[in-house]
């Protein structure tokens, strides 16, 4: 496959596992109470841990060490309809407490429209698109197109299943990605590609998004 094709390229694997690891982690997590709307005093602070897998460019080899995260987000008033969301993420490797803010970190504002959940890309900061959440309603043969800040860009999430999950009835949408550019390395310069899928299991009636479970992603770069 991809490997295989790539492979007289001297493909290895990248820091970007790094970043992927963060977008996995925040998936994991309830994104607001079921309401008509997103409240226009919403806020709410999130923490996780894990671990970061990096590139050590002396040994060309993978090196892991346990990571801290805080995720903070805040509205921030109104503009034309959409909802200013601020957020800001903070990573600290938890084994040294350096703060890895700078590298992997984060801090943006997001325009949300309140009902519907979607991006308005005409005020939002960085022109995002497709779903912030998941809308109400889902079913069988649905499926909508949700931000995913690992390719910068919506996939698309389409039904799967339904099932039982925690007591609650679910239904469970699953989006994919393979071999996504994301640019290049900036160590490196180096180009960098995406695969990557994302189960979420939605409670339909009241659009509550109980958890995203993704499987471990891959993620390489290559050059001559």
């Amino acid at each position: 496959m991809a490997t295989q094709k790539l492979g007289w390229r001297g493909i290895i694997l990248s820091v970007i596992g790094a970043v992927l690891l963060i977008v996995g982690i925040l998936w994991i997590t309830v994104i607001f109470p079921a309401l008509a709307q997103i409240p226009t005093s919403y806020e709410r602070s999130y923490y996780f841990d894990g671990n970061f897998a990096v590139l050590d460019p002396a040994t060309q080899s993978m090196i892991s060490f346990p990571v801290e995260q805080t995720l903070t987000q805040k509205a921030m008033g109104t503009q034309d309809g959409a909802l200013l969301i601020h957020e800001k993420r903070t990573i600290i490797n938890a084994a040294t407490q350096t703060d890895l803010s700078s590298v992997y970190g984060d801090e943006n504002t997001m325009a949300i429209e309140r009902k519907t959940l979607e991006f308005m890309p005409t005020i939002d900061e960085r022109g995002r698109t497709g779903y912030w959440a998941p809308p109400r309603g889902l079913g069988q043969g649905d499926s909508f197109d949700i931000w995913n800040p690992s390719v910068n860009k919506p996939l698309t999430a389409s039904y799967v299943k339904s099932e039982e999950f925690r007591g609650l009835k679910v239904v469970v949408f699953q989006m994919s990605a393979s071999d996504v550019s994301l640019g290049t390395n900036p160590q490196t310069q180096l180009p960098m590609f995406l695969s990557t899928t994302v189960n979420l299991f939605i409670e339909p009636k009241r659009g509550l998004w109980l958890t995203r479970m993704p499987r471990p992603p891959r993620a390489w770069i290559w050059g001559q």
